[in-house]
């Protein structure tokens, strides 16, 4: 079903138009004017924005890519030579995001990472909600600040965590690749952690690493 991108609400285009009527109005637009190209480059640089924020699924993430394949396609790029803005470009430029970001996904990595002094430890007390700050972590693992900026620094390397300034303090969360590791685990298996003894879920998914250089 085609959409009148003349009189259409960009806000509402993004959050509900689905991919198929977007790719139907783009194939049956003969002639393209400024104010049409503008709203649908909303609704993809907001949708990009999203799925990238929101750490959508590999899933979700392909099917755009491909979307814009089809319309950033080489025989469509004459349509958009007139306007004032290089949306072809744009276009190709999104969806090379995407590829990249679908490669990172999809990577396979050496097993080093998890198997390193503490990444186990850590990925489980942050996953866990047990430790959100570098400095409770450090605290609870008994390590000193400069081995646990290491540490941090190589884990946020392979997006396992991310580390966040609030404040003074520095507040960890769940990478991509964190989250995919959690989501892929097994069932919890109850292990020590480290120094403080305290039973946390084994997580797996090391296919989604890689070694920080």
């Amino acid at each position: 079903m085609s959409i009148d991108l003349a009189c259409a609400v960009p806000e509402t285009l993004a959050q509900e138009a689905k991919l198929g009527d977007l790719l139907d109005t783009v194939r049956n637009t003969a002639v393209w004017e400024d104010r049409q190209a503008e709203v649908l480059d909303y609704v993809y640089r907001e949708r990009l924005i999203r799925l990238i924020r929101e750490r959508a699924p590999v899933e979700e993430i392909r099917a755009f890519h491909e979307h814009l394949g089809r319309v950033a396609h080489p025989r469509r790029k004459e349509a958009w030579e007139g306007l004032s803005k290089p949306y072809f470009a744009r276009w190709s430029a999104y969806r090379d995001v995407l590829e990249n970001r679908i490669a990172a996904l999809s990577s396979e990595a050496p097993r080093q990472v998890l198997q390193r002094a503490h990444v186990r430890e850590i990925l489980d007390l942050v996953a866990t909600g047990a430790a959100d700050s570098q400095k409770t972590l450090g605290e609870m693992l008994g390590l000193t600040k400069t081995n646990l900026t290491r540490v941090l620094q190589l884990m946020e390397a392979n997006e396992l965590i991310e580390r966040r300034s609030q404040g003074r303090e520095k507040r960890l969360v769940l990478g991509v690749h964190g989250e995919l590791v959690a989501r892929e685990g097994s069932a919890p298996e109850q292990r020590p952690i480290g120094r403080v003894g305290t039973p946390a879920p084994a997580r797996r998914g090391i296919e989604y690493l890689r070694v920080a250089r």
